[in-house]
């Protein structure tokens, strides 16, 4: 049989990845800073692992590993040189139909191999017959030094929700704990099942901590007595993302390791950093803040942590799947607090932005980096008004996130610094896109606004109608020929005038001189009301979006599907699309014959800013190939290598995934990816030469916009009436 590759580690304290709000500069009192800080440094590690099932610290201080290569389970131990060696393999034939997917050692330095075995035949690929009447079974098998394996049992009153613990845990007198999602399960060395404890959410991580078990959720660990099974102390994690969403930003399912250390006390690692609870749990105390390191890496997993002394050490995988040990050993001759400080501020949170940082304190240890955002209490004006008064008295942040934020208005007032020299060194050496950065120029060449991403503009329909529209109005007169093709069909989600004009209105905007004028908004009114009255009914939770509504074009659930190139998924699922449904075209989105794109991830750096110079260094950084290469459905790379890096990985994969939905009829529709071919992505990036107008979305703006279109949709004020009250609202704007 094969073992099947499973990115399961759960070593006795298993992984989840938490992210905190970031931590202010220390205020020294005395003349000389306080010294001392955890460094981080690469550790050796066996090499060619396929899976890595987890490590752990035994009691005489060796350490050891398990993994997966070449479908063998291998066990290492760590020499005194640091090397590793191999002291166990077992092939899948000598575990039978168990398949190891998690894995923890007791104090004795026995191992817990963990797994399920399937109702499978023909070497778990196929199905049996009878495979309804049957349910997986938990197993476990105890290894020694030599391999002597010894069997162990469950005893579990229901099937578990993953057919098996996803996270493992040993302690002493033979407390074996194990977690399923929300479940954690307390068995004593004969596998009798002691207790059992449900959590209203996901179970990120367990650990054995004397005689209690700790278990970590996404906001806070809680202790349960494991004699009384009574819960005891609940230690508060300042931890604000739901699992859900740091499910999407990490990548991984788990978000916090847990591991006790030799003096008794329980350590966390996250994000955030490495923090000690201390034995009577009074004291909660961070020793690594990870913003420093690479703990706060947003695309990698952390897979593992162990506590060896004074000495901590996190297994990562990144975002290409490959593993890193790394080292964290206190070094008192190092500053606490990095003596610089880079302030970093944007509307909201940014994936690509936390990368940067990251990536950016590996390479500058003597600068933090402090990254400020609006926060979901606050509403946008008087974010932005806070942010306007902190910049004109020069006490601003040094670097923007413009997105959102109102450009053109900094621009006036002199906030930003001329970015045009370092962009024009990196589009004459080919590194960045040269259209993108022309295309952002004031009239007299200056750049002030800087975009690390951006998006492109693009409709997918019928080829017969789509191909005869030169403009956005026509665009409109097109979707009513094809609502009477389709009459059954959604029209742009059915999604109701407001999503459409929150949508429509920078595309009109760019399409015309870039000034809003009268003109404009007449005709973003009268054709929003033309797309309005061609849909069947209102869904307003739903926006349009190139990805799904190329899906439902293809079903002909749908008229047409609209919205930004923001990932090579979008291409490559509109490909797909075009490839199954005859007569359809895939087209830049008319404007007059302006060839749009979205500015993202837009930087600015502040003229009056006082880490300028870091500042310029964090724009380069963002717009370098580990940042750019990684796709967070942020916009496109500016940076022309790693859009060739990223294609080149998916053109050498078969297939990219599969979409599916349920139609009204209850009919399941799905469409299988396959992988574009490379000339596919070097034609569509060819076709961005050519961009040259920018798409600037002012949040303040676009609400004010979208205010009076609601009350022109009910009726409350007529066309002409509307067009005067936004013109004489944003003209007041443009004053302030």
């Amino acid at each position: 049989m094969k073992w099947r590759k499973i990115r399961r580690s759960l070593a006795f304290g298993l992984a989840f990845l938490l992210v905190f709000s970031g931590c202010g500069k220390v205020e020294e009192t005395g003349e000389q800073p306080a010294m001392g800080r955890y460094i981080e440094e690469k550790d050796r590690m066996p090499e060619n692992l396929d899976l890595v099932l987890g490590m752990d610290v035994l009691s005489d201080g060796t350490q050891v590993l398990a993994a997966i290569e070449q479908q063998q389970l291998r066990l290492f131990e760590r020499e005194k040189d640091g090397q590793w060696s191999s002291t166990v393999t077992l092939s899948p034939e000598e575990f039978g139909d168990l398949q190891p997917e998690s894995i923890c050692w007791n104090d004795q330095g026995e191992v817990l191999v963990v797994g399920t075995v399937y109702p499978m035949e023909d070497s778990g690929e196929t199905f049996s017959d009878d495979v309804s009447l049957k349910q997986p079974e938990l197993r476990g098998i105890w290894l020694d030094s030599s391999g002597q394996k010894t069997a162990q049992s469950f005893e579990t009153s229901e099937s578990l929700i993953s057919g098996t613990f996803r996270q493992l845990a040993t302690g002493p007198k033979g407390n074996i704990l194990g977690s399923d999602y929300t479940e954690v399960y307390h068995f004593d060395g004969t596998g009798a099942l002691k207790n059992r404890w449900s959590m209203e959410r996901q179970v990120e991580g367990i650990a054995v901590w004397g005689d209690k078990a700790a278990v970590a959720l996404s906001n806070e660990i809680r202790l349960y007595d494991l004699n009384t099974g009574e819960q005891g102390e609940v230690f508060p994690l300042p931890e604000v993302r739901s699992s859900e969403e740091e499910f999407f930003i990490s990548g991984g399912l788990f978000k916090v390791l847990l591991s006790v250390g030799e003096d008794g006390a329980l350590y966390v690692c996250s994000a955030q950093g490495i923090f000690r609870i201390a034995g009577d749990g009074a004291l909660i105390e961070q020793l690594a803040d990870g913003s420093l390191t690479s703990l706060g890496d947003p695309t990698a997993q952390l897979v593992d942590f162990i506590v060896d002394g004074d000495v901590f050490q996190v297994m990562l995988l990144n975002s290409s799947s490959e593993y890193q040990l790394l080292q964290y050993r206190y070094d008192p001759q190092t500053a606490t607090v990095p003596a610089k400080e880079l302030r970093i501020y944007g509307l909201t949170e940014n994936r690509t932005i936390r990368l940067a940082i990251s990536e950016y304190q590996r390479q500058n240890p003597d600068t933090q980096v402090i990254y400020e955002t609006a926060g979901e209490d606050v509403s946008l004006s008087d974010a932005i008004r806070s942010l306007n008064t902190r910049l004109l008295a020069g006490e601003g942040p040094d670097l923007l996130m413009l997105d959102g934020l109102p450009v053109d208005s900094y621009v006036e007032k002199g906030v930003l610094l001329d970015l045009r020299e370092l962009a024009e060194k990196r589009t004459a050496s080919g590194e960045w896109l040269t259209s993108v950065i022309e295309g952002m120029k004031e009239e007299n060449g200056s750049l002030y606004a800087l975009p690390a991403r951006f998006g492109v503009p693009m409709v997918i329909g019928d080829g017969d109608l789509l191909e005869q529209a030169e403009d956005l109005t026509a665009l409109e007169q097109a979707g009513e020929d094809l609502s009477k093709r389709y009459p059954n069909a959604m029209v742009l989600y059915d999604c109701g005038g407001r999503q459409l004009t929150q949508l429509f209105f920078p595309w009109y905007l760019a399409q015309g001189s870039g000034e809003i004028s009268r003109e404009v908004l007449t005709a973003l009114l009268t054709d929003m009301e033309g797309w309005r009255q061609l849909q069947k009914k209102e869904n307003p939770d739903l926006t349009p979006e190139l990805l799904f509504g190329a899906l439902a074009w293809r079903f002909n659930t749908d008229i047409l599907a609209i919205g930004d190139v923001v990932s090579p998924e979008d291409l490559a699922m509109a490909w797909q699309a075009l490839g199954e449904k005859e007569g359809g075209v895939f087209l830049p989105l008319p404007a007059g014959g302006k060839k749009l794109f979205t500015p993202m991830v837009q930087l600015g750096v502040n003229a009056s800013g006082k880490a300028t110079e870091e500042a310029l260094n964090f724009v380069e950084t963002v717009l370098s190939l580990p940042v750019q290469q990684e796709d967070f459905r942020e916009g496109l790379p500016v940076n022309q290598e790693a859009w060739q890096t990223m294609t080149e990985k998916l053109s050498a994969r078969e297939q990219l995934g599969g979409y599916g939905f349920t139609d009204e009829g209850g009919e399941t529709k799905v469409m299988i990816i396959a992988a574009p071919r490379l000339e596919q992505w070097e034609s569509f990036w060819s076709q961005l030469q050519t961009l040259d107008t920018a798409v600037q979305k002012d949040q303040l703006v676009m609400e004010q916009v979208t205010e009076t279109a609601d009350r022109f949709f009910q009726g409350s004020v007529s066309l002409e009436e509307g067009v005067e009250e936004l013109t004489a609202k944003l003209s007041l704007m443009a004053s302030e």
